[in-house]
């Protein structure tokens, strides 16, 4: 059985979290691509949200994974009002290891602005359990970070899956953020596995 490298995953989102997503894709050797919502196998469904997505595109060298992001971009303050990567790898291909909610804290952009840390829980939406952390950015944005891991775990049942979308969202400036609010934008993430 062949392994994803986890090494990529925090650079891909490191792109999509800085919004500078072709320098940093190119030095991930990754082309994403912009493409149109019904060509996205990832989809901000959310009202308030679903006008302002940005989608994009990209294939691991060796064709082992597709990669989608949803972004919802913002003016208001460094990063994004969303930034979500669903990884799809291909039959035969499994990640060696769950995904840590904490990598996404790990964030560059999210540390630059402030990041304190609030509550761990877990919530059931769109038919799995995610990983939560709750946290702040520049002292009034409440903001999420998820997880989730999923799907075939190769013949050996090493591994934790072969489907993976995990990202962060935050509220409006001085909105509040409960776990209805997570598990609405949670639900809101479509994903066509």
């Amino acid at each position: 059985m062949s392994l994803v490298p986890r090494l990529l995953l925090p650079v891909l989102l490191l792109a999509s979290l800085c919004g500078a997503m072709p320098a940093m894709a190119e030095e991930a050797g990754l082309d994403w691509r912009p493409v149109q919502a019904r060509d996205s196998k990832l989809r901000i469904t959310l009202a308030d949200l679903a006008e302002h997505a940005r989608y994009f595109r990209a294939q691991t060298p060796n064709y082992s994974a597709n990669l989608f992001i949803a972004r919802v971009p913002t003016t208001e303050y460094r990063g994004d009002r969303v930034s979500a990567i669903y990884v799809e790898l291909q039959p035969g291909f499994y990640f060696p290891d769950r995904y840590d909610v904490d990598d996404v804290l790990a964030a560059k952009v999210l540390r630059d602005a402030g990041l304190r840390e609030t509550d761990r829980f877990a919530v059931v939406a769109g038919g799995g359990r995610y990983d939560i952390v709750t946290f702040s950015i520049h002292g009034d944005i409440l903001c999420a970070a998820f997880a989730r891991t999923w799907g075939s775990f190769g013949g050996d049942q090493v591994g934790s899956g072969s489907r993976r979308l995990y990202g962060y969202g935050c509220e409006e400036r001085g909105k509040p953020l409960g776990r209805d609010r997570i598990k609405e934008a949670l639900e809101s993430l479509e994903v066509a596995d």
